[in-house]
Order: C-alpha cells, then sequence, then structure tokens
C-alpha cells in the first residue's frame, strides 16, 4: 500500500499544499491493479470535492475523486509511462485549491502482451456511481425503517392473549399470528390459571361451559334458552294429550 499525505505549509503570506513523499514509484510500466494507494487528506478539506490526477508523460491523464477512506487502485493507464505527475485540487462553491505536484516513477521490461485496455472510468461515470451508491443506500434504510414501523405497529394492536392451555399467546409478527410463549398466564395470586370443570376457554376468554339442551346425566349448566325451548316441548306435549 503506497501512501501519500497532504501537508499544509506556507508560501510567504499564502499558504502551500504538499505531497508526501514527493517521489514515489507505482510498479512496473504497464501493470494493472497491483499496487494501490490511499491519500491522507488534510482536515481543512473537509466538505471539499477533492480530485486526485494522475498524468503520465505523453498519455492520457487520469481523474480520480476521492471519498474518505478510500483505497486507489494502481491501474494501467496509469502506469503506462515510465514516469508522470500526481496533483490534487479541492473545490467547494467558488472556493478552489491545488497541491503542488509529486512525481511518480514506474520500472521498464521488455514488451509484452498487446495494446493496454482503458481501466479508469471517467470523472462522470464515477459521480454517478456515487450518487447511485448513495441513493440505494438511502432506499434501503428507508425500507429497514418502514418495516420495522409496520412490525411495531402490528405487536401494539395484537396484544398478548392466553391461550386454550392456559399460556400467554404471542403476536409474531414474521408469521402474523399466534404463537405459545411456554410461560403461564399469572392470576391475582401470582399462580398460573388452571381451567376446571364447567368452564372454558376460547381466544382467551374465559365462559362457562354450558349445555344446549336438557340431557340426562349431563353435569353442565343449562342455558335459558335450553330451559324455555324445553319447557317449550313439554307444554306441546301436554296439550296433545
Amino acid at each position: 500500500m503506497i501512501h501519500l499525505h497532504v501537508l499544509k505549509s506556507s508560501c510567504g503570506e499564502a499558504v502551500k499544499w504538499n505531497i508526501c513523499p514527493e517521489e514515489i514509484c507505482l510498479g512496473a510500466k504497464g501493470s494493472n491493479k497491483v499496487e494501490q494507494m490511499q491519500v491522507d487528506l488534510p482536515d481543512e478539506w473537509n466538505g471539499f470535492t477533492v480530485r486526485l490526477t494522475f498524468l503520465p508523460f505523453r498519455k492520457e491523464s487520469v481523474a480520480i475523486i476521492l471519498t474518505p477512506g478510500m483505497v486507489i487502485d494502481i491501474t494501467g493507464d496509469i502506469t503506462a509511462s515510465i514516469r508522470g505527475q500526481i496533483v490534487l485540487d479541492a473545490i467547494k462553491g467558488e472556493q478552489v485549491t491545488y497541491s503542488a505536484g509529486a512525481v511518480y516513477e514506474v520500472y521498464g521490461h521488455p514488451a509484452a502482451g498487446g495494446k493496454d485496455p482503458g481501466y479508469t472510468p471517467d470523472e462522470y461515470q464515477q459521480f454517478v456511481k456515487q450518487i447511485e451508491q448513495a441513493a440505494q443506500q438511502a432506499k434501503d434504510s428507508a425500507n429497514r425503517s418502514e418495516t420495522a414501523a409496520d412490525k411495531a405497529e402490528a405487536a401494539a394492536i395484537h396484544q398478548p392473549v392466553i391461550g386454550e392451555n392456559g399460556n400467554w399467546q404471542i403476536w409474531n409478527p414474521e408469521t402474523d399470528k399466534y404463537e405459545d410463549s411456554g410461560f403461564p398466564a399469572s392470576g391475582g395470586g401470582g399462580g398460573g390459571y388452571k381451567i376446571g370443570d364447567g368452564l372454558k376457554l376460547e381466544n382467551g376468554v374465559l365462559s362457562v361451559d354450558t349445555a344446549s339442551e336438557v340431557q340426562q346425566d349431563n353435569t353442565k349448566p343449562v342455558t335459558s334458552a335450553a330451559v324455555y325451548t324445553q319447557l317449550g316441548n313439554v307444554e306441546a306435549l301436554l296439550a296433545s294429550i
């Protein structure tokens, strides 16, 4: 990893930004993505759009927009010449500043292979990619927030209920249904409920387990409607005698 530092010094009454070291080696001529570089920027450049430009001798310049902590691959278009220069510029609104230049070299070797391909996207493509990545991150964050809000709302609407086995049933927003928590519902005395004869528990509601008609040896209570129906049948039987 090649490290560059941008250091502040004075130039008379003005500020000068120096690249340190001023001379570096980037490896072999035409090498691609073997070496990497990281540039440490000064705090004074926070909020600026910073661009690093490689100027290989008699070749097209290569410009890379930097982000904090970014690691740069040294590509074949940067190492296309055995020497070149490096410069940084920083822009914020109408403010524009430049670093002093630094020199880089690459070592030569016998010719190998064919025509060098293009490696580094142009500045517009880099900018579009950064915007797309930021937009996707914002979208993913919004989706996570919306999902969490929906789950919280569902949990608030579906309060815990007592199941038929006397345990608390808890709403699971992942499955959209109540699930047995394994914990008994506490009574007034702190113990678990036990459903005795003559009672029933349905959907968390405790009620009397009644019979719908009068039957021999049926120990369940009979509803008034069942009694009325039975008496009505007796009156009809008596009237027919």
